[in-house]
């Protein structure tokens, strides 16, 4: 494929397609520097309560909003949450492996439906319009506007905007859902009581283990409890109950639990029979809770001796109340247990927040009981109908399980004797199919309604409810070209012709029964036509689901934040009211595209690049697209610390993956024009000349002579191994006359067949499992190196006597200083090293030798994956920098912390002067040797911005609507005294401000003057003490602070929607802190509310002052007039405060060391203080030395 084909559903929108025709203007006019500039705040998400089945590492399914996962993550792990704009992303390969979750996803190609790991939690901003897609059985879900569902529309799976979406789609559910492997045995009570202090425990087993766990005890009683214990049978405390148990488990047998002033003991651990499976059902179909007591309503014989054999088995007692069908069990324990597990009223019942943790023939009885209670037969289905949308979801979700899928609908009911009309949600099961699931799996405990779902069995069967829309179209092409007639296909697939006409023109959608008929009869036809099996066996794939109709598509008002989570592999995820399969995707690749330039992207981390990758190979999966990062899972850099005498050995763990990875990479951009390869910045250290690489490689025909011995000779030559037993990538093994070579990009076999010293056959085997058994015979294959570090087997000598030469010359060097000790260990260590070198053709750390065996000058830049490009392409290729305004800091800074570190290795004899040259780029190398760039980011640089000049491609179109804040210049004569009133006018709107001075002094003065003025107010700069500094801004937040007086808090990457107001002082003094781009930033924190104002101080418009403004003001017209074009009201943003993670601690550090723990937590300290300093990172590693010294009391 010589040309870049974008696969995609769907089309740019917004100011995207302004955005894409610019850039690519630019790129074609010649233009090296271009930069898109965007707002972030878009995003393809569902809303919090949307719920989502998730599975733990421990393998405990769960079924709950989504909000509540994501939130519970970010508040347990809030140092590792990453944050993009206003996007918060938590990556799973950063979360403790108990945290780690799956969603469970279906797998688009092949219709299966399967756990798969999340890789990404995500939080954002939700846009101004959602949308809720509601299906003909009745689930829902609400979400955001862009490609979020995989839809069926003309029986073709497609990636589709949610706006798109219409009554001809159909979108998928899982047949079944999964059981757990070890299903629930047991529940603690405790585990569900909101108010401990309402309980006491009876632990009868204390006595008995206390002799031997005295010490552990002791010290939990004092002797006064521990006598009552043993002699008057007295009770413990719930809170106290937790602590004994938690040092000695054993104490939880038989122990029991009551109110206060309640005598009736249950046991806190129950076993969940079927029994109490059971009354959890009748509760939730006919029950209501009280704070000491629950009613379960009924008039019906078989359940009334069904739930109170079980309040008997569990030591309950009950009456029936006068005149009424309503039986009160007392209990204070129960009823807290059974409000929190299951709802306390008819509108917050659910099913208990362990059904997913049920065996199926568990959740049968719980099913059992609530549809005997509340459901029944009603014409020819089975329905119940119920006052909570969270029992309807649940439910359906449940029957899921069984492979019976429900229909939910909504319906507006009138209450018995009033005018008043609520929302009610009925759940159906119709179809005959569904019907005999329930019947033979769940059933009702009713005697008259069980024979009533019976007689309901012998009906015709109901093909409506399980269809598959499948394509016509296909299906009469498929039988035209197998040259069936239809009357042989339809008597061959047991059904009418008439049906397989209306089928085949799109007036009939074919059961599952049919359509399964129908690919059996084709693929029986099919023969060795392989191209007709691979369609059918795709269209197999819609077997594995099933489809429900879209019934309508409807804008609802956006909410304050709107989540996600990133699914491995699939990109799909069960979500939703009643369960739908949600995709999520962004995309980057149109100018590519248009241009069909090979490209280079280029982000600032792994796990952006590899998103970046996964999102790139999908849009161009006909291209050469590949993912180059550093291939170390583990890296410890060789360094020596001359003050301790102290020599890190190199320390490496090499991903094989990753390498191969990066092989498939460099391959493909020296053999196609279509690549597209993702990279971090290690893109900018040396991986070997791609001259040298290429030249050495191995070109193989048919016909080329050449014996199956020189073959190999060869092979070791380009530094493969040979492993006759276990090969992997880079080895190769002999069988009878053939060559096996495993490639090291990982995914081919080449096999080199001989003949009587001569090449016969060359063919190339698929190593992934999808493609096992394709081979494909070539006439010619090129044998790359099986290592990037290359020297030709006749210039290998040449190499090593540069090398011995720079020896001689360094140890006469070292030994005129009188340096005897680092001249003996140069010599040693750079004498074995070329031993190796000259027997094997490859020693580890050959890398320090590159520029000997490249033969390149000292001081000249390394070959990197750029010159590759380079060497390819020549200048036509185009460079993407992702986030650029963390991508090239980095790409700055790496050159002088590898110099640094090499110079003390040359200075005590650890490598020769030449390693320096094994380096990465330097910032002006990198530059020279990039093609066009376009530099991607919302908040780009002052360099980005001077190189791009006039080439800045906008996207500042805001989802919220909010529009850029309103400046004004005020004289600075009296500037405090007006602050004092703008200030006070926020107060009174309970909004906050925020104030920027240009000195910490005068930051702390004006913010002692401000609480003068009555107004509560804070400074904040770098002198705060980082625990601190989140506690304020929180303060603002919650407005304990009515405004923070600061430096530059941009520093502190402040997101607060409260502020309505910045004051920036002294505006026009010129320098870092009053620049354009400084201003453009503080002036955007601003951009979060919708009365956002900010107020530049200054007697004269500065040239920054005027570019800022001017800016501003330009994106705000260009904001107002598409909202007005459009129909956007700006939305104010919604926040959510997190708890701080230091709210209990007070303010002095010595709180910070939790009693007990001193010592681990200075040896914790002191470990970072030491790596701070090896990373030469000396301000950190003395602020955390100053804390050790307060934390010991010097």
């Amino acid at each position: 494929m010589s040309t870049f084909s974008l696969k995609s559903q769907y089309s740019p929108t917004g100011d995207q397609p302004t955005a894409i025709e610019k850039l690519t203007a630019g790129l074609n006019d010649g233009a090296e520097h271009q930069t898109l500039l965007g707002v972030t705040g878009s995003g393809k998400s569902v809303i919090g309560d949307t719920p989502i089945f998730v599975r733990t590492s421990q393998g405990v399914i769960s079924h709950e909003p989504i909000k509540d996962l994501i939130q519970r993550l970010f508040l347990a792990l809030p140092n590792y949450i990453e944050h993009r704009g206003d996007t918060e992303i938590l990556t799973s390969e950063k979360v403790p492996e108990l945290l780690r979750y799956e969603a469970y996803s279906f797998d688009p190609a092949t219709g299966r439906a399967s756990w798969k790991p999340i890789r990404q939690f995500i939080r954002h901003r939700s846009p101004n319009k959602l949308y809720t897609i509601t299906t003909a059985c009745g689930r829902s879900v609400t979400v955001t506007g862009d490609h979020n569902f995989f839809a069926l529309r003309n029986g073709k799976l497609q990636l589709m905007r949610t706006s798109d979406m219409t009554r001809k789609d159909y979108l998928p559910l899982p047949l079944a859902l999964p059981a757990p492997h070890h299903p629930l045995q047991t529940i603690n009570l405790s585990d569900y009581l909101t108010r401990p202090e309402r309980f006491f425990v009876s632990m009868p087993s204390i006595p008995t283990y206390w002799a031997a766990n005295a010490k552990i005890l002791r010290p939990l009683l004092t002797a006064s409890k521990t006598h009552g214990l043993f002699y008057a049978d007295e009770r413990v405390s719930l809170s106290l109950y937790h602590k004994l148990t938690a040092a000695l488990p054993t104490l939880q047998e038989n122990a029991r639990i009551a109110g206060h002033r309640h005598p009736q003991h249950t046991l806190l651990t129950q076993a969940v029979t079927d029994t109490l499976l059971r009354l959890f059902g009748y509760y939730i179909a006919e029950g209501h809770a009280e704070n000491n007591y629950i009613i379960i309503s009924s008039g019906d014989d078989e359940i009334i001796d069904d739930f109170t054999r079980t309040l008997k088995d569990i030591g309950l007692y009950w009456r029936r109340r006068p005149d009424t069908y309503d039986y009160q069990i007392n209990s204070c324990v129960w009823s807290g247990v059974l409000a929190a597990l299951c709802g306390r009223d008819s509108r917050s019942k659910k099913l208990p927040s362990f059904w997913t943790q049920l065996s199926t023939p568990q959740l049968a009885h719980v099913l059992k009981a609530y549809f005997s209670a509340d459901g029944g037969i009603s014409g020819q289905s089975i329905e119940c109908t119920t006052a909570s949308r969270f029992l309807a979801s649940d439910v359906a979700y449940a029957l899921l399980r069984f492979g019976i899928v429900a229909r939910i609908h909504k319906r507006r009911i009138r209450l018995p004797l009033k005018t008043e009309r609520r929302d009610y949600w009925r759940v159906t099961i119709s179809g005959q199919q569904f019907l005999r699931i329930f019947s033979e799996q769940i059933g009702f405990i009713i005697e008259e309604k069980q024979r009533r779902l019976l007689t309901l069995l012998g009906k015709t069967y109901n093909t409506n409810t399980d269809v598959i829309p499948a394509a016509g179209a296909w299906i009469r092409k498929t039988r035209t070209r197998l040259l069936i007639r239809q009357r042989d296909m339809a008597d061959g697939c047991g059904v009418t012709r008439s049906l397989v006409s209306l089928i085949e023109h799109g007036k009939r959608v074919p059961s599952r029964q049919t359509f399964d008929s129908i690919l059996t009869f084709l693929e029986h036809h099919a023969g060795k036509d392989k191209d007709v099996v691979r369609e059918i066996i795709a269209q197999r794939g819609l077997l594995e689901l099933y489809w429900t109709p879209v019934k309508n598509v409807s804008d609802v008002l956006g909410e304050a934040f709107v989540y996600d989570i990133a699914v491995e592999e699939n990109e799909t995820f069960l979500a939703g009211d009643g369960g739908l399969f949600v995709h999520n995707t962004f995309t980057m690749a149109n100018v590519i595209a248009r241009t069909q330039r090979p490209t280079l992207v280029i982000s600032h981390n792994k796990t952006l690049a590899a998103q970046l990758y996964e999102e790139f190979k999908e849009f161009f999966p006909e291209n050469g697209v590949h993912y180059f990062v550093s291939y170390y899972d583990y890296y410890q850099p060789e360094a020596y610390i001359p003050q301790s005498d102290t020599y890190i050995e190199k320390d490496a763990k090499i991903n094989e993956v990753i390498d191969a990875l990066r092989h498939a990479a460099t391959a493909s951009v020296l053999t196609r024009k279509d690549v597209i390869i993702v990279a971090s910045v290690s893109c900018i250290y040396g991986v070997g000349s791609p001259a040298e690489y290429e030249k050495v490689s191995m070109k193989l025909s048919v016909g080329t002579r050449m014996t199956q011995k020189e073959l190999m000779q060869n092979l070791i030559r380009l530094q493969y191994v040979r492993n006759p037993i276990d090969p992997k990538q880079g080895h190769f093994r002999t069988r009878e006359n053939i060559v096996e070579i495993f490639l090291p990009n990982g995914d081919e076999i080449v096999r080199i067949a001989f003949e009587k010293n001569a090449v016969t056959d060359i063919s190339v085997t698929k190593v992934s499992l999808a493609e096992r058994e394709h081979v494909r015979r070539v006439p010619a294959f090129t044998i790359f190196p099986a290592k990037h570090f290359v020297t030709p087997q006749d210039k290998l000598p040449l190499a090593i006597a540069n090398i011995q030469s720079e020896l001689a010359m360094r140890l006469a060097e070292l030994k005129k200083q009188e340096r005897v000790l680092e001249a003996a260990r140069l010599k040693q260590r750079t004498e074995y090293d070329l031993a190796m070198l000259a027997s094997a053709g490859y020693v580890n750390g050959i890398e320090n030798y590159s520029r000997h065996l490249e033969f390149r000058e000292s001081g000249t830049p390394p070959h990197t994956l750029l010159d590759y490009f380079r060497y390819a392409h020549g200048d036509d290729f185009l460079t993407l920098i992702d986030e650029s305004h963390a991508t090239l800091p980095q790409i700055r800074g790496m050159y002088r912390g590898d110099r640094a570190r090499k110079d003390v290795l040359v200075q005590y004899g650890f490598r020769l002067p030449s390693a320096v040259d094994n380096r990465p780029l330097t910032f002006d190398e990198f530059r020279e040797k990039t093609g066009q760039i376009i530099y991607v980011s919302a908040t780009p640089s002052a360099y980005e911005l001077e190189k791009s000049g006039e080439h800045v491609a906008e996207q500042v179109i805001r989802p919220t609507g909010i529009l850029d804040p309103i400046i004004e210049v005020r004289p600075t004569k009296g500037q405090v005294q007006d602050v004092i009133r703008e200030v006070k006018a926020r107060i009174a709107k309970n909004e906050r401000s925020l104030v920027l001075a240009l000195t910490k002094r005068l930051a702390e003065d004006i913010s002692d003057y401000l609480a003068e003025a009555g107004i509560k107010a804070e400074y904040l700069h770098s002198e705060v003490k980082t625990l601190d500094r989140p506690d304020i801004l929180k303060k603002l937040r919650t407005g304990e602070h009515d405004v923070i007086v600061g430096i530059n808090l941009l520093r502190e990457g402040l997101d607060l929607p409260e502020v309505s107001f910045i004051a920036v002082l002294d505006a026009d003094k010129e320098g870092f802190l009053r620049n354009e781009t400084t201003l453009l930033q503080i002036i955007g924190r601003a951009a979060r509310h919708t009365d956002g104002t900010v107020i530049l101080y200054g007697d004269t418009k500065t040239g920054s002052m005027a570019a800022a403004i001017h800016e501003t003001d330009r994106r705000r017209t260009i904001q107002a007039a598409y909202n007005e074009a459009h129909g956007v009201t700006p939305q104010g943003i919604s926040k959510a405060i997190r708890e701080s993670m230091f709210d209990k601690t007070d303010q002095d550090d010595e709180t910070l060391v939790p009693s007990g723990t001193s010592t681990e937590v200075l040896k914790a300290l002191e470990h970072e203080m030491k790596k701070a300093a090896r990373e030469m990172d000396f301000e950190r590693a003395a602020k955390i030395r100053d804390r050790i010294q307060k934390l010991r009391g010097v």
